[in-house]
């Protein structure tokens, strides 16, 4: 429907997805494998056409954060391992265990419920060890005290209707320099306790590299990788890796405005123009993912020029400065991030007009935004 391409809408490159989990295979290399972070939607980008297209380029394992995520995909054909990063419900054991489901396993108190739903119904669910090392999310704290932790993970392998496949943690600061000899404490804490388990005959999967981690701390990479802002080409750490950007978003200008010095624009009347000022509008606002404190001061790309928003961010606009774009005109296309006539405007450079990162502005990018995935630059799908 081409109305679709006359407001505001995102192009996903299903061939940048593949080329990035391609590279991202190649470097962990053969011993160790790549799990897909597909959560939130794939970070705003559609996770079942992300999912379908992963998983014909060979991927075998993606992390969902809830029930409802998974078996959204699992009702679309995805039939990849599933693992859910956060607890669910024990009431939905047997939903999960139907399903093919890995489900993660926090504590004795928790692993006695799960236990207790499967043998109601005679089944077996696969579970994977999460273990706190320093992020104080989910788990059992092992930087406090190991041996217990140890003692009590043994139990849970005991239980029945539990069958312990994996152990894992998260970092807190895998991306921050200042923050290594923090990370570094948090893989000591993971590696001293899965090595206990080794020792105790507990021999299982191991994975704890997030994105940062699995570009900045090789020995951290182990038996799999969970990556997802790498995977969508977010990667401000370099480490000699080149990504593409899978997402770019555009929009059409509804309107110009010829104004004059000491007018005002927009809510609270925000900007004043200091000189004769055109300006375009277009429909991108708040509700579709842009945080208003980037009013007056993120840019955007027309014709491959940057230009600036003025004035207060509305809840379905936005405006901006074309003054030096005298050539624009109703109807031209805005990238919004991505790129335009050779130049290239990424997301971070958005966000850092605000307290915010650039996976965050993809996953919020709202429902009312089309999501067109291209292949060979063809539209191969819409969501």
């Amino acid at each position: 429907m081409k109305y679709e391409h006359d407001r505001t809408w995102a192009e996903i490159s299903l061939d940048n997805l593949d080329y990035n989990y391609r590279t991202l295979s190649d470097l962990v290399g053969p011993g160790c494998t790549v799990m897909a972070v597909i959560k939130g939607n794939f970070y705003g980008n559609g996770a079942i056409t992300a999912a379908r297209s992963l998983e014909e380029a060979g991927c075998r394992w993606m992390g969902l954060a809830t029930i409802e995520e998974a078996m959204e995909l699992r009702e679309k054909g995805i039939t990849a391992e599933m693992l859910l990063l956060g607890p669910i419900c024990p009431e939905h054991t047997e939903i999960a265990i139907d399903n093919n489901l890995t489900i993660p396993m926090l504590d004795y108190a928790y692993a006695r419920e799960i236990s207790k739903a499967a043998r109601s119904v005679g089944k077996t669910v696969r579970a994977h060890m999460k273990v706190d090392t320093g992020m104080c999310r989910y788990g059992m704290m092992v930087s406090k005290n190991l041996a217990q932790c140890v003692d009590e993970t043994m139990q849970i392998a005991a239980l029945p209707g539990i069958e312990l496949t994996g152990v894992f943690t998260h970092f807190a600061s895998g991306g921050d320099p200042a923050e290594d000899a923090f990370t570094m404490g948090q893989l000591a804490n993971y590696r001293a306790y899965a090595e206990a388990l080794e020792a105790r005959g507990l021999k299982l999967l191991r994975h704890c590299a997030n994105s940062p981690v699995s570009l900045r701390f090789p020995e951290a990479r182990y038996d799999m990788v969970r990556v997802g802002t790498l995977l969508c080409g977010f990667n401000p750490f370099g480490c000699g890796v080149e990504l593409k950007p899978v997402m770019q978003v555009r929009a059409r200008i509804l309107s110009i405005k010829q104004l004059d010095p000491g007018d005002t624009i927009g809510y609270n009347r925000l900007f004043t123009c200091e000189r004769p000022t055109i300006v375009a509008i277009i429909p991108f606002g708040f509700v579709d993912g842009i945080h208003r404190s980037a009013s007056n001061r993120a840019q955007m790309l027309l014709h491959g020029k940057r230009v600036t928003l003025v004035g207060k961010i509305c809840m379905d606009l936005c405006f901006l400065d074309i003054t030096d774009v005298p050539e624009a005109k109703i109807g031209d296309v805005v990238t919004i991030f991505g790129e335009d006539s050779g130049v290239f405007l990424s997301p971070y450079e958005i966000t850092a007009s605000y307290p915010g990162s650039a996976p965050e502005l993809s996953a919020v990018i709202g429902t009312r935004v089309p999501r067109f995935y291209l292949r060979g630059g063809k539209i191969v799908a819409r969501d």
